[in-house]
């Protein structure tokens, strides 16, 4: 446990970290670490501040102090073999049996943490019945209310009603959307598990690392987290990174060997969650779950807040924004009507009106709804997004930078060059040809398949009678060579067990080698070695650790000009034909006991790795994905710069490069590692197609750093525990053009977005204007608040959401890359579209159905002229200018008949309001028709109004009443030139997009 205050430091900055960083929370859902109170001063009040804690019943269970021997308790860095053995029921060497494995299993649980407080079901229902434009709605409601049981008129109670209701259907889908999407995300959570190796019975397995249990051997090699918290028991140039724990990032050796008392010094402990970056290791499970130092930690940190996306933070705002007008514009609206005399609650009544008439109801629904379908459709392609910001943040990308190698490429590698005595031998698919084609090499080749066999971490799985197609663990390189091997000359294993490995340097991206040191049991005599050294690697890299070759004759000798220019020729000709070259060498090992434990760690190395044998290169093939060439295509089509970054040979990565479209300039390590990052971004800036070759992991972030990345994208197949756990986005078949199509679901989605806004906002127009007019002109209001419900939260509401099922414009990645800080979802443009050129039109064709009703009963235009304060409330009779008169009775039925026409009027022109806005820039009739929800959208959309206005009981309810065909003939001719106009918009926004005119029309 914790005693030092270097461990105290790191446990407060641990806790200080995640506490203010609540997304690696949400990755990780770890925290820090108690500590003692007294003796370190650390006091309890103080960690619940850390952890943004109310009080300390938050931070600690019930307020009672935390016990540092309970949470840290570790013992085991300190027990003899023997003892683990004892204590955990387990054989180090063959591991638990299965049958004690699940039984511990079903006693214990699964190795994971136990799930953190979900908010309830009724509380999320609750949400979505209060936020956002909810809250403003009840208040309208119950406001209408108010008025009711003030002035008792039916409408008053009619209108509160309608609106309760739509909140509540709005509320009851969004919350379905919502627990829909968020079922969708967990199960790709459950899709992307994370493996293990274990030992049990005696032999190796994968399993899930969540049915770990205490006391099993598990396997680590670099790269992959560490699954549970394991006593070493060996290992081989094992390097771990505690960042996830301490906040340090530099790699730290482990041993066998304790080397400290306190179990976060000791080096024969990895802890559950953290990763080993380098080496390989064996080690007993000790603790999993709950129950390891995570486990423990993260029960200390409650009331944890989950950032809110991108794409949510601009809708907050725009949901704000428009609140502020909605209420602004009411109280304006209700002073002014004040000021002209008019009565309190219809004034009140008004204001409500255009309250409602503003908000934009059916805009949230419609962006859960997209977002969730987004998700499954690129679930369906193989893509995981892990976080719902990823998918719009994806749209906005202005480069990649991508890994060649099972991203670029198919990841399936086979041998087709062989180079050993100065000659390049063709690797035939007919094995028995190729074997006759090394009789002329035969006494270098047994050198160069002693190399190839031993120095290797790759084994059958399978038992596939066809070699090339069996099972294999092992990385593709590695694999490629094992399967050659054993066509060539069978079987490895037995050879393998003729030259047993003592020990392993595993490989490296810094030091570009791998070596292994192998028992010599064939030797003949005592001058014979009893060890000797099988390493392969980068070619370059092991031609400078070699002073001798293997010639033809097989023979040793020293390494010549001649040499190595041949190696330089045979290097670059297989690297032009985008080949993956690694070089073998080996090197016999003097004056050791038979009994010696090598210790290949790079500080205590026995030996110099220095006058090794060069032997041979080995090339192979792995042909690009077919489908990368046109996804390259279409990122430069779309503005975005490709850069490819690989730890390959210059020569391979340009022939790869070339082959996919991607080619412009290669920039090797050694120049990489000279230029300043201002000369970095300068070639990042000049050049908008990349290729950095022979980098190590740390020049590959300086690169990503630099470009500013904002998404990482982990590989579903070949990639780490650990890039897994940290990526936004999972490529389940590991293929480049998957980012592609996220990239553009991302474009439709904030496309769609913006197609719905413009939709909505021009629909809500002709709701307001009625009320401007109604000041200014004094016509008697053309629609009454009930009415403008049933468009914003009836009419319009499917085909709102509709819009999120339409498919990408077929030139959306053709436009450049969106720049989140100046391209908003909401524009000036979008507003003005809205309001002064969709929403005029939807408004004169309401306006026409309005007129039109009024004039069939033989009232003219100018007769409704100023006529706001009698024409709905005056006792007495009406003389219009054709000497006809009306009652109150009378005017009240034909203003219903005008109110309810201009309703119709505006749903047709609805209509074409959603097939227009199924695109933005391209023609109607090239996008097709195939959004079969729109079409249906269409027709529910007229249905639900014939309801309102055809149906008994429920017309005069809603203030509507029956009308004759002639108002839905009204809105066709504005139903056609709404279409004329809006597709002579877009031709002018393609033809000349970089015009003024073009520019300005654009939305």
């Amino acid at each position: 446990m914790p005693k030092t205050s270097k461990d105290i430091k790191t446990l407060e900055r641990f806790i200080r970290r995640l506490s203010s960083r609540p997304d690696e929370w949400k990755n990780h859902q770890q925290v820090a670490i108690n500590v003692e109170e007294k003796k370190h001063g650390l006091t309890l009040e103080k960690l619940c501040c850390m952890c943004k804690s109310s009080s300390k019943d938050e931070c600690a269970n019930g307020g009672n102090d935390i016990d540092v021997a309970k949470e840290v308790n570790i013992e085991e860095h300190l027990m003899t073999f023997e003892d683990l053995e004892h204590k955990f029921h387990t054989s180090l060497d063959r591991g638990l049996t299965q049958h004690e494995a699940d039984t511990r299993f079903q006693r214990n649980g699964p190795n994971a943490f136990s799930p953190p407080k979900q908010k309830s079901v009724w509380s999320i229902l609750l949400k979505e019945l209060t936020g956002g434009f909810a809250l403003i709605m009840w208040l309208t409601a119950i406001a209408s209310l108010v008025c009711y049981f003030i002035e008792w008129n039916k409408q008053d109670v009619y209108l509160a009603a309608v609106i309760m209701f739509t909140v509540t259907v709005t509320a009851l889908y969004s919350f379905s959307q919502q627990h829909s999407s968020g079922k969708i995300f967990e199960s790709f959570k459950n899709m992307i598990p994370q493996e293990t190796m274990v030992i049990r019975d005696g032999r190796q397995s994968k399993i899930r690392a969540d049915h770990l249990v205490v006391g099993d051997i598990v396997l680590c090699k670099g790269g992959e987290r560490i699954p549970a918290d394991i006593r070493i028991i060996q290992c081989e140039g094992m390097k771990v990174d505690n960042s996830s724990l301490t906040g340090e990032s530099e790699p730290l050796s482990r041993s066998p060997d304790a080397g400290h008392q306190m179990p976060l010094e000791a080096k024969n402990i990895a802890f559950f969650s953290t990763s080993c970056v380098d080496g390989s290791g064996i080690g007993v499970v000790i603790a999993t779950g709950d129950n390891t130092v995570m486990g423990k930690i993260a029960k200390l940190v409650t009331n944890i807040q989950t950032r809110q996306s991108p794409i949510g933070i601009e809708i907050s705002r725009f949901v704000n924004i428009i609140a502020v007008i909605s209420f602004a514009e009411g109280i304006v609206y209700f002073i002014i009507c004040k000021i002209m005399h008019m009565e309190f609650f219809e004034s009140f009544i008004y204001m409500i009106s255009i309250i409602v008439g503003n908000i934009p109801e059916g805009l949230l629904p419609a962006m859960t709804l997209g977002l969730t379908l987004t998700a499954k459709r690129m679930a369906a392609k193989k893509c995981l997004i892990k976080y719902l910001e990823a998918v719009e943040t994806l749209g906005s990308t202005s480069t990649i930078c991508s890994d060649k190698t099972g991203t670029l490429t198919e990841n399936r590698m086979t041998v087709e060059h062989c180079y050993l005595g100065n000659q390049i031998v063709h690797v035939s698919h007919e094995i028995d040809e190729f074997k006759e084609d090394i009789v002329n090499v035969t006494k270098p080749w047994n050198m160069y398949q002693r190399c190839a066999k031993l120095c290797s971490r790759a084994y059958f799985i399978g038992t596939d009678p066809y070699v090339m197609k069996r099972e294999c663990n092992g990385d593709a390189s590695e694999t490629a060579i094992l399967r050659f091997m054993e066509s060539v000359s069978p079987s490895v294993e037995e050879y393998r067990k003729r030259f047993p490995k003592v020990a392993e340097k595993p490989f490296s991206s810094v030091y570009k080698y791998q070596y292994s040191v192998h028992r010599n049991s064939e030797r003949t005599s005592s001058d014979d070695p009893e060890f000797f050294i099988a390493m392969k690697g980068a070619p370059e890299r092991i031609i400078r650790l070699c002073s001798k070759i293997l010639n033809i004759n097989g023979e040793t000798q020293e390494l010549t000009d001649s040499d190595f220019d041949s190696f330089e020729f045979a290097y670059r000709e297989l690297g032009s034909m985008g080949e993956r070259v690694l070089a073998f060498c080996d090197m016999d090992l003097h004056g050791f006991e038979s009994d010696h434990k090598f210790n290949v760690d790079d500080d205590n190395a026995e030996f110099e790795l220095l006058n090794m044998r060069f032997v041979g290169m080995v090339a192979m093939i792995d042909p690009p994905r077919l489908s990368v060439p046109s996804a390259v295509a279409k990122c430069k089509e779309a503005g975005i710069k490709v850069i490819m970054v690989t730890g390959d040979h210059p020569i391979t990565a340009q022939a790869i490069a070339k082959s996919v479209g991607i080619i412009s300039v290669s920039h090797r390590r050694d120049e990489l590692a000279n230029i300043s990052d201002n000369e970095l971004k300068d070639i990042l800036n000049d050049f908008n197609e990349i290729v950095f070759a022979r980098t190590s992991p740390q020049q590959k972030l300086r690169i990503v750093d630099n470009c500013q990345t904002d998404i990482g994208v982990a590989m579903g197949i070949t990639g780490s525990d650990v890039s897994k756990q940290a990526a936004d986005m999972i490529l389940m078949d590991d293929n480049f053009s998957s980012i592609v199509v996220g990239v553009e679901e991302g474009r439709k989605i904030f496309d769609n977005m913006k197609k719905t806004i413009s939709y909505i906002m021009a629909g809500n127009f002709s709701t307001l204007f009625p009320f401007i007019v109604f000041l200014i002109c004094g016509f008697p209001i053309a629609i009454t608040p009930i009415m403008i419900l049933c468009i914003c939260l009836g009419t319009d509401m499917i085909p709102a959401i509709s819009l999120a099922y339409e498919k990408a414009e077929s030139d959306i990645m053709k436009l450049q890359p969106r720049d989140p800080k100046k391209d908003y979802l909401v524009t000036r443009n979008l507003l003005l579209w809205a309001f002064f050129q969709g929403g005029v039109i939807v408004t004169a064709s309401g306006y026409m159905g309005y007129f039109v009703s009024f004039m069939e009963n033989g009232i003219m235009p100018n007769d409704l002229w100023q006529t706001r304060g009698t024409w709905n409330t005056y006792q007495g009779n009406i003389t219009l200018s054709n000497d006809m008169v009306l009652d109150l009775r009378t005017r009240k039925q034909y203003l219903t008949e005008a109110q309810t026409s201009y309703f119709v009027s505006v749903v047709v022109v609805q209509w074409m309001d959603v097939i227009v806005n199924k695109t933005r820039r391209v023609s109607v009739f090239k996008q097709g028709f195939g959004n079969w929800f729109l079409n249906f959208s269409i027709v529910a959309e007229t249905i639900l109004a014939c309801i309102l206005v055809y149906v008994p009981h429920v017309n005069r309810t809603l203030t509507f009443t029956s009308v004759s065909y002639k108002p839905w003939c009204c809105g066709i001719p504005f139903f056609f030139y709404f279409f004329a106009y809006e597709e002579l918009r877009k031709f002018i926004v393609r033809r000349y997009p970089k015009s003024f005119l073009g520019q300005e029309l654009l939305r």
